[in-house]
């Protein structure tokens, strides 16, 4: 294991001085020493410059050449310390070694795979070294530093506020936080508008997504005079923002546009001048909405009769005020460049993406990846949210432990529930280490340079804790420390995302791990888990399975908020788990995270970069041809098939990037028919980038799915298609299922809402017996009846992929429920089942019951609208009391009486794996209520119960309120639209925050 110096990703602020240290790096793609030591410890010649075509034993004898190259310029190195020498003994010894093995080797897998590890070893040895001294010249810098941060921190007390140098640092950067918050805004406006004027009025997630943007620039501007930089200089506000736009400035991480030095002028710079200086109403102008004296938003009303009592927004009229004349010059100047410049960077960006995306794919090759996914989960969810899942109470004691022995024995808030919110519980958390009475608000400036001296010791208090958890996971996994987070960042990050609240930052403080594979990103988060001076407080798994990497670049880590002590003070610190080939193309001098910097404060990142939504036109088109987008949706104009030609001729591009793809009409008539589709279908045996493809409510027929089909058979990388509602029947569905056949990379199929019947059901069900891809098969709607419900239950019988099955819609009837059944009883992974609205009757649901008896994996089914009689509430009790993989259950709608809600009730007595039960809109009484009360009391699973539009009055309510009081585990009541009189309401009002209910 080695403990090593990290390149600090944001820079702390350098000593007066010091020059800032440069980031070493190397090409685009080149792996260090440590890259080329793979998941099983053989040495990867071809990291070093050997070809494919050489013979392994030259390989190996160029790898080793280039190993021994290295220690000896080590060697020669003039300033070595006594253990630098002692390390480079060793290491020449391994290199003797190695050489030895390779002269040795024979052309034979077993010589090469020896002489192979003697060279891997060879080169560890060397790359220990080189981090050694990195972690001294590291730990000599953090030094310098503290001793900068200590001298501002001792002005500060001494004249109540920053240095002057540190001052104008932080105006600048906070004057770049409200410009590029004040674009965001007005993109924001300009969408809320767009919205309001064809819809007449606003909904309330844009209502709620605007006013985020607009309350962050309300904090900015706030917290811009309150950290006293609202001084703008006059220079700023003159400043002609055309001047700073000439497109032929080379794109770099200089772009006068938006990165600045201290003192300089960027567009987000000016941008911020002008509307701080305009203070109130310059936010106004900016959001085109009034502010209220408390600073919220004040919509004007719609003047639709129909909206009548819904904001809405329009367009103001020209300003007569110059200052905010030049606030909407300078906004446009802004969008113009930032459109430009990401257009410029757009191939350098998604190269980056692509590169990351590849050595992520290389890495879930490593015998046991999937397996550590699967850890790397579980262990998460030990971990709490801010957002996420509850955690158990034993959870939630280990980590308050650990915190309450860090503070020398004082108590922790906790609730005394079973379980505790994971937000309650981040709280809590933050409220203990912020309990610091030295430290001053998080409202004040000064907060930032007392939190960089605290951290300044605790950073290497917290590369001390990391190396010791680290130890023993295994040979090449190296710790790098990271430096303090600079003042600039600190106020940047903290104004656009943290409302101006210094107290909020947690990433002061910062420490890598370096894993050569994700069996070590598991056994390295596990150690972190188990260590008595480290607390995980907080977890962002970005190595999860369906992560969406693109709005940050591509990169995948996974990063553990972590509280331990140091000097008696509890300190939040940052611990990031990278893989090597990950972080070596991050410190690509082309593109990694120097050119994220730079891109991200551009916003090039954001979705509206790399994604087109509206009407196709040639320039679209030429667009994806370039690889300048990835997401692409596209408005079929008057001819859907003239726009999948145009379409399917970019995607035969050799730059083409587009992995999500899809299509919309108006009208039918102007839908992508069998034509479109058989050139989107040509396109597709060629292009190796699209991923997704919805062709969802086109007009395709069978004779565009048989062409679809016939790409499943050679290619690779589509993974979901979605043919809803588009036309196809027997035929088609027959054709797609034949691809079904030899096809391995297809997770997701959509054929709802066709009318494929039974023939194309059988052939479907054919598919699933032999097919090993395909996770979500959705045939809602499609007239199946009961021959294809059993030949898909055959086909399920046999499957071990498919993991969701959606045959809403259909009338399988009784005898395809016990087909279904007798599936279950064999079939492990399988999760989810909706057979909503598919007239089971009692039979039917009773066979259903009677498959979960003896099934392990299901666990959601949906059952809505079948119209169970007496008998399968008594069979789900029995199958409640059996099993505990079940989590959610819907049965809404099912005629269910007091009778078979006292069944169900007697099963959640004993149950202990559902979470969730729907039960609205049956026949339930106070009766039923009373059991389910009796129930919740010694019910320890269940989370959210939804008794809606039942016969539920006080009685039945004062029962489950009653068992509310001794229920710990219960998050989510939902009795609304019961006729609940005034002695139910009082005795459910205390329970408010826990309960749904009428007004």
């Amino acid at each position: 294991m080695g403990c090593a110096n990290s390149k600090n990703q944001d820079g702390p602020d350098p000593a007066p001085g010091v020059e800032p240290s440069k980031k070493a790096v190397s090409p685009k793609g080149q792996k260090s020493l440590s890259d080329s030591v793979v998941g099983d410890g053989v040495f990867d010649p071809a990291a070093h410059g050997a070809t494919p075509g050489d013979s392994p034993q030259a390989r190996l004898k160029q790898a080793h050449a280039e190993v021994a190259k290295e220690v000896e310029r080590l060697a020669n190195t003039s300033t070595l310390s006594a253990t630098e020498k002692t390390a480079i003994a060793a290491a020449t010894e391994a290199t003797k070694r190695a050489g030895a093995a390779v002269a040795a080797a024979e052309n034979t897998p077993e010589s090469v795979l020896s002489a192979g590890r003697e060279v891997a070893a060879a080169a560890l040895e060397t790359h220990r070294i080189k981090w050694r001294a990195k972690v001294e010249k590291n730990k000599a810098k953090i030094a310098e530093h503290a001793t900068a941060f200590e001298a501002q921190w001792e002005h500060a007390q001494a004249h109540g506020g920053l240095p002057e140098e540190q001052l104008t640092v932080a105006r600048d950067q906070m004057l770049d936080a409200i410009g590029a918050v004040s674009a965001t805004v007005r993109s924001a406006a300009e969408q809320s508008v767009l919205m309001a004027s064809v819809t007449g009025f606003l909904p309330q997630y844009a209502i709620n997504k605007f006013e985020a943007e607009l309350l962050q620039l309300v904090g900015a501007v706030e917290a811009a005079k309150r950290w006293k930089l609202d001084t703008v200089p006059p220079g700023l506000l003159s400043v002609d923002p055309e001047t700073l736009t000439d497109d032929t400035h080379p794109v770099a991480a200089t772009d006068p546009a938006f990165c600045g030095e201290a003192g300089g002028i960027t567009v987000q710079r000016v941008l911020g001048a002008l509307v701080l200086d305009g203070a109130r109403r310059a936010i106004e102008h900016v959001g085109w909405v009034p502010l209220s004296e408390s600073g919220q938003p004040e919509y004007p009303r719609s003047e639709s009769k129909v909206y009548a009592d819904q904001p809405s927004m329009k367009r103001p009229n020209e300003p007569e005020d110059d200052r905010l004349r030049r606030i909407d010059a300078t906004l446009q100047v802004y969008s113009k460049r930032r459109t430009s410049v990401s257009t410029a960077l757009i191939s350098t960006v998604l190269d980056d993406i692509g590169h990351y995306s590849k050595a992520y794919a290389n890495a879930l090759k490593v015998p046991g990846a999937a397996i550590a996914l699967t850890q790397i989960d579980e262990l998460a969810k030990r971990i709490p949210q801010q957002s996420g899942p509850e955690l158990k109470s034993t959870e939630v004691e280990k980590i308050r432990d650990k915190l309450v022995a860090a503070n020398k024995g004082n108590s922790i808030p906790l609730s005394d529930r079973r379980v505790i919110s994971a937000v309650g519980w981040a709280r809590a958390v933050k409220g203990v280490v912020e309990d610091d009475p030295d430290a001053p608000p998080g409202s004040a400036l000064e907060r930032a340079v007392y939190k960089q001296v605290q951290a300044s010791g605790g950073s290497i208090r917290l590369y001390d804790l990391v190396c010791e958890v680290a130890t023993g996971v295994g040979p090449d996994v190296m710790v790098l420390p990271g430096g303090v987070k600079a003042l600039a960042r600190t106020v940047f990050k903290c104004a656009v995302k943290y409302k101006s609240d210094l107290s909020k930052i947690t990433d002061q403080i910062r420490c890598t791990v370096v894993v050569s594979s994700l069996v070590d990103v598991a056994k390295v988060l596990e150690a972190v888990l188990k260590s008595d001076g480290l607390a995980a407080v907080r977890i962002k798994n970005r190595f999860a399975r369906g992560y969406d990497a693109t709005p940050g670049g591509g990169y995948l880590d996974l990063q553990l908020v972590v509280v331990f002590t140091h000097n008696g003070r509890r300190l939040f610190g940052e611990v990031q788990i990278n893989l090597a080939s990950m972080l070596a193309i991050k410190e690509s001098p082309e593109g990694g995270h120097r050119m994220f910097k730079f891109v991200r404060s551009l916003r090039a990142y954001d979705a509206s970069t790399y994604s087109w939504a509206g009407e196709w036109s040639q320039a679209v088109v030429d667009r994806m041809a370039a690889g300048e987008l990835l997401n692409v949706e596209l408005n079929c104009g008057d001819n859907g098939d003239a726009a999948a030609a145009a379409a399917a001729t970019a995607l035969t591009s050799p730059h083409c990037r587009v992995a999500k793809l899809s299509f919309d009409s108006h009208a039918k008539k102007n839908a992508v028919k069998a034509d479109g589709a058989a050139a989107l279908a040509a396109a597709l045996k060629e292009n190796t980038s699209v991923t997704e493809l919805s062709l969802a409510n086109m007009d395709v027929g069978d004779a565009g799915a048989v062409a679809l089909a016939e790409v499943l058979s050679s290619n690779r990388t589509l993974g979901t298609l979605s043919l809803y509602n588009s036309g196809v029947e027997n035929d088609g569905a027959a054709a797609l299922a034949e691809g079904l056949k030899t096809n391995s990379t297809l997770a997701e199929l959509n054929l709802a809402n066709n009318e494929i019947g039974d023939g194309g059901a059988v052939s479907v069900g054919e598919a699933l017996g032999v097919n090993n891809s395909l996770a979500v098969l959705t045939l809602d709607h499609c007239e199946i009846r009961v021959s294809g419900a059993r030949v898909i239950a055959e086909g399920l019988a046999k499957n071990r992929a498919l993991t969701t099955l959606k045959l809403s819609g259909n009338a399988i009837m009784a005898p395809g429920a016990t087909a279904l059944s007798e599936a279950l009883k064999v079939n492990t992974t399988l999760a989810t089942l909706h057979a909503e609205k598919c007239e089971l009757w009692d039979e039917g649901g009773v066979a259903l019951a009677n498959g979960l008896k003896e099934n392990s994996g299901l666990k959601v089914l949906e059952l809505e609208g079948n119209k169970f009689g007496a008998k399968t509430p008594g069979a789900l009790r029995e199958a409640l009391e059996s099993n505990s993989s079940l989590t959610q259950l819907g049965l809404t709608s099912n005629q269910i009486t007091d009778h078979g809600a006292t069944e169900i009730a007697a099963g959640l007595k004993v149950n202990t794996g559902l979470t969730a039960l729907w039960l609205w809109m049956n026949k339930i009484g106070d009766k039923g209520a009373v059991a389910i009360g009796a129930a919740l009391a010694e019910n320890t699973s269940l989370t959210k119960l939804v008794l809606d539009r039942n016969q539920i009055k006080d009685k039945g309510a004062m029962a489950l309120a009653d068992a509310m009081q001794r229920n710990s585990t219960l998050e989510t009541l939902n009795l609304k639209y019961n006729p609940v009189g005034d002695k139910g309401r009082a005795a459910l009002g205390q329970l408010q925050e826990r309960i749904m209910a009428d007004d």
